[in-house]
């Protein structure tokens, strides 16, 4: 029986460390999206709810702390 892996999101605002864990976590047979701000991972979590979610905690705008910079 095959191992069923994490369906995973992965929020930062930049764009080389999305797309590089993105790759590393799909090439291990993770289901894995990424957003690049806590707006778009609101969208992205609405569509489909992670397992587990990796974020950057300081963001420009809103941060995943949930306070306005």
């Amino acid at each position: 029986m095959p191992c069923a892996r994490a369906n995973l999101l992965i929020v930062d605002d930049a764009l080389s460390i999305r797309m590089l864990l993105t790759q590393v976590l799909t090439e291990n047979e993770y289901t894995a999206r990424s957003a690049s701000g806590s707006l778009a991972a609101l969208a992205e979590i609405r569509r489909e709810v992670p397992e587990f979610l990796i974020s950057d905690l300081n963001m420009p705008g809103r941060s995943t702390l949930g306070r306005a910079q």
